[in-house]
């Protein structure tokens, strides 16, 4: 009942089934005799339809709906007192719903005043009581049992529920602060039957004075009196509202029989009393378990389950408390979103219990890099939060960032199936700094940072700055924008080709993403490729891009030209166990040659799980297709690597073609490149050919192929089919005469 009333006075209600785990979990009858559990709502008339939605949606449990009806004619009550929740034992909750304490939304006969009148013990508490206790109240329904031991009447417990906050020093402020009550039905079999059970000689009874009645409410009786049967009566003076009487049979028999009988009579009467204070001891026990429940359910929901720290919802509460005493004090607070680079790949090798280990380990580092005072909470799967205040920022938020960064720089020893290991983690922090904003948006500045030192790459922390926000709106508005583009399909591709530069002579193209833009008109690719390669979107449109390529570069060979297409694979893409399925799946559909399509992978890709990629690109390689490492000397493979990996083509990045003519260093490196291709029988295309020079350095170095604005810019299918209808003699002309 106290957990019941603390939910209801929160405002978060609870539904019926979640009241009826509660019921069991505090052991229903097992306990003292509780056999069922409500919550009695003071229903103002004008929330009648809205209070008639929510039981329709969330029934009581165990208490039959009647169907729909009209609702009271306006005027006739103010409020009225309807059964919300109830669970309990079936009994239990029959004579909860049918007792008089109130009625389902289908019968509104029930009256607020009557329910305020029957439950006057409960709001008439001293004022100097600051919870009134609780009322105890006769049922109206099944007052015996056909138990030939103990017959009894079942009784509630009445305890008012407040709105949180509300003055209710007296009756009237309890009333208007009434929201309604929590009830349970007893029944007193559980106790008293194992006592009257022992023999015939003896009955019992325990009552309830009740001031807002005549007289005492009979709670139970228990034993078996025959007619006519004159038994001796005593009274045990008990303080308070409860008082109780035992009775035992005379006997004739003789006087040490009677003496006897005598001390029986007292060994009942202690026995009754024992009773009796087990009775409340009952009660209280399971007050005390009530509570230590609530306390321990109110703790699982402000805490994490793995490392027992402050979840979302508790961070977020202190920090709006730190945001509050520090816009009184003129000092500042900081929030430290922190977020593990590459977990995932831990739970992928070692296991989501390992990696349990390594967030409790990190969890742990991190609390030892902070002040006392600093708050530490965790957000989700591996994303931490830190708020600090005072001495811990004193110097700047940059001390506290460098702190966690350092203390999870050593590795992580951990006990892996196969033995013992290590595992190095690093992270990257986002920072924001108040106050003068709510928690809320403390925490998503925070946020933005976080992005923004995930892009500079590993091991950094970034502060906010209010410019942040505008380009993390830019960027969301382009995420939907970009979501509308797939569906609509806004985007197209355009072909650049690719030349022999021996004779300068077309014999493939690559294919070029492209996005036309309803307003914008054509939207440069790196202002939209790097957020859909963010964003994942990139996986849904890149196996469009290879299934359009496909089908274009079909056509054109059923049109007599033999033209190979290259298309970009991203590194979500390479890292995916079913791109070679779906690469598959499209040259199946599209009816291609596989030795006309060519996938580009960028150097940097490669290396992200270099091993790993070495699998998968043999199962790309065992299609057909051929493979080519893009905008290579760019990223940091190793020679052993690039052995390993089952490539073809080397591309030879613009930035070291534009300055080969340019600096005596920069042609040695692409001369270094080309002789390391070479040495691994590997073919060479150079990007970016801008002028002649190029071109003929190019060609002095023997570099077999080639691509550029000097040679062809990005075409559209049919400007294609022109040019490789047209170029060849004059292509070879025009390069002469330039």
């Amino acid at each position: 009942m106290e957990t019941l009333r603390g939910v209801v006075a929160s405002g978060t209600l609870i539904s019926n089934r979640q009241l009826q785990q509660l019921y069991e979990n505090v052991g229903g009858t097992e306990t003292a005799g509780l056999i069922g559990l409500g919550y009695i709502e003071a229903v103002p008339y004008p929330d009648l339809g809205a209070f008639q939605a929510q039981v329709q949606a969330d029934p009581p449990f165990g208490v039959p709906a009647r169907g729909p009806t009209v609702l009271a004619k306006e005027g006739a009550q103010t409020r009225y007192c309807l059964i919300r929740l109830a669970a309990g034992s079936p009994n239990g909750v029959r004579d909860l719903s049918s007792s008089g304490i109130g009625q389902l939304y289908t019968d509104l006969s029930s009256n607020f005043d009557y329910c305020t009148s029957r439950y006057a013990t409960a709001l008439d508490a001293s004022a100097a009581t600051a919870v009134p206790d609780v009322a105890l109240l006769p049922s109206v329904v099944r007052k015996a049992t056909s138990n030939d031991t103990i017959s009894r009447s079942v009784f509630d417990l009445v305890l008012p529920i407040y709105r949180a906050g509300a003055p209710i020093a007296n009756i009237a402020q309890r009333e208007s602060a009434l929201l309604g009550w929590a009830v349970g039905l007893f029944s007193p079999e559980p106790i008293l039957g194992p006592l009257v059970g022992r023999g015939a000689n003896l009955a019992v009874s325990i009552a309830y004075t009740n001031p807002a009645y005549a007289g005492t409410v009979q709670v139970a009786t228990g034993g078996h009196t025959p007619p006519g049967t004159t038994r001796n009566e005593v009274q045990l003076p008990i303080d308070g509202p409860w008082s109780a009487a035992i009775s035992v049979v005379p006997s004739s028999a003789s006087a040490t029989v009677q003496g006897v009988g005598v001390l029986a009579d007292l060994l009942v009467i202690v026995l009754l009393m024992a009773l009796i204070v087990s009775l409340f001891r009952s009660r209280k026990r399971a007050l005390e378990s009530i509570a230590q429940k609530n306390q321990q359910l109110e703790h699982r929901a402000l805490h994490d389950g793995l490392t027992g720290l402050p979840n979302r919802d508790l961070i977020l509460d202190r920090a709006a408390s730190m945001l509050e005493r520090a816009e009184a004090r003129g000092t500042a607070v900081a929030a430290y979103l922190i977020d593990l680079d590459g977990f995932n790949a831990i739970n992928d090798i070692y296991g989501h219990r390992i990696g349990d280990q390594v967030l409790q380990g990190v969890a742990e580092r991190i609390r030892t890099s902070i002040g006392e005072s600093d708050t530490l909470g965790r957000l989700t799967g591996d994303e931490f939060v830190v708020l600090a205040e005072g001495a811990s920022i004193g110097a700047g938020p940059d001390r506290l960032a460098d702190a966690v960064l350092e203390a999870l720089s050593p590795p992580f020893d951990i006990l892996a199936p196969g033995g013992e290991a290590m595992v190095r983690l690093t992270a990257c922090i986002g920072v924001a700094v108040g106050p003068g904003r709510s928690a809320e948006d403390l925490l998503r500045d925070a946020d933005t940072a976080l992005n923004e030192a995930k892009a500079a790459g590993r091991r950094h922390y970034t502060v906010f700055e209010p410019e942040m926000r505008t380009a993390a709106r830019s960027r969301l508005a382009l995420t939907s924008e970009l979501r509308t583009a797939i569906e609509q399909r806004q985007f197209f591709l355009a072909y650049q080709p690719i030349f022999n530069l021996s004779d300068v002579r077309p014999i493939g193209v690559e294919a070029l993403l492209r996005w036309r833009h309803p307003l914008r008109g054509v939207v440069p690719p790196l202002d939209f490729i790097p957020l859909l390669e963010e964003t994942g979107m990139i996986c849904d449109v890149g196996l469009e891009v290879l299934r359009l390529a496909c089908e274009q570069a079909k056509r054109w060979e059923q049109r007599g030209l033999p033209i190979f297409v290259s298309v970009n694979a991203s590194a979500i893409q390479i890292e995916s166990d079913r791109f070679a399925a779906d690469v598959d799946r499209v040259l199946q559909d599209t009816g291609l040659a596989p030795n006309r399509l060519t996938l580009e992978i960028t150097e940097s890709a490669l290396m992200r799980d270099a091993q790993g990629t070495v699998k998968r690109l043999a199962n790309l390689k065992g299609l057909g297709i051929r493979l080519a490492i893009d905008d290579f000397g760019t990223g940091y493979s190793s020679l052993a690597y690039l052995r390993q990996f089952p490539v073809d083509v080397l591309k030879i990045d613009r930035s070291f073609v534009s300055s080969m003519t340019n600096s005596q260093g920069g042609m040695a490196l692409v001369r270094t490149m080309l002789e390391l291709a070479r040495a691994l029988n590997l073919e060479t295309v150079a990007e970016g050919i801008e002028d002649r020079d190029q071109l003929s350095a190019l060609e002095t170095e023997h570099c077999r192929s080639g691509q550029g604005f000097l040679l062809a810019k990005p075409l559209d299918p049919a400007q294609i089919e022109l040019f490789f209808d047209n170029a060849r003699p004059r292509q070879m002309a025009t390069i002469s005469a330039r």
